[in-house]
């Protein structure tokens, strides 16, 4: 309990979190960022000489991504007609928290934190599906790019469906409670229903204002709540459309 309440005292960072739905022609654009190569040499937020200092959570599992990524697609999807040119094949999500919750915090406590948010998204999906976790220290704000195939449970390709506008929201909101069960200075925001929804562009973090965005949930009224048992799942809404 004391560590409850010293938490509870503390200042309490707002999640910041954004989905970016890809098409195939857009895979190189998100390869050369995540991966600093063309874009790392017109890109001034980036400082080159912190680079070396990214890392992918998912290691290996992708090189080149239009590759790597289609190759996944075709080894696992269950239908067999021809992936369109603007199927959406990829949802990346783009997570970070407010400057201050970084601040003072060595390497060790920033890597924990985005492997936190790795283990909530292989616990609520399917982790095979989550092809690339990188990790970007060199901008102003250090946030993670992790890139995600929107399978259903029957394999079919279906983004809508995967991350609906009330699923995406949810997500982020079962998210922060995660977090904060894992010991981590972040805001618990509430779930939220349909006629609650709203969706907007997030202003807080300028690291990400120029990057296009798809179904960005505005961060409610934060409230105080106890830690849960665990994190519940929060794509059964998927499963039963």
């Amino acid at each position: 309990m004391g560590k409850i309440k010293e938490m509870e005292m503390c200042h309490m960072s707002k999640l910041i979190s954004k989905i970016q739905k890809v098409k195939i022609s857009e895979l190189d654009e998100i390869a050369y960022h995540n991966q600093r190569t063309n874009d790392s040499i017109f890109n001034l937020e980036i400082d080159p000489s912190k680079t070396k200092h990214n890392y992918d959570l998912r290691q290996g599992r992708t090189q080149n991504y239009r590759v790597d990524i289609l190759n996944y697609i075709n080894h696992t999807k269950r239908f067999d007609r021809k992936i369109r040119h603007d199927t959406i094949l990829l949802c990346e999500w783009n997570i970070s928290s407010e400057a201050g919750f970084f601040r003072d915090k060595p390497d060790k406590g920033i890597r924990a934190f985005f492997q936190q948010i790795l283990i909530f998204y292989s616990k609520n999906m399917d982790e095979q599906g989550i092809r690339y976790a990188q990790v970007h220290l060199d901008e102003a704000i250090p946030h993670i790019h992790m890139g995600v195939i929107p399978f259903t449970t029957d394999k079919k390709l279906n983004a809508k469906k995967v991350f609906s506008k009330t699923i995406v929201q949810n997500i982020q909101a079962s998210l922060t409670q995660h977090l904060y069960d894992a010991g981590l200075e972040v805001e618990v925001i509430p779930t939220v229903t349909t006629s609650t929804m709203k969706s907007t562009h997030s202003d807080t973090d300028t690291a990400f204002q120029n990057q296009p965005t798809h179904s960005i949930a505005t961060i409610p009224q934060a409230r105080t709540l106890k830690p849960s048992a665990k994190s519940p799942s929060v794509l059964r809404e998927a499963k039963h459309q």
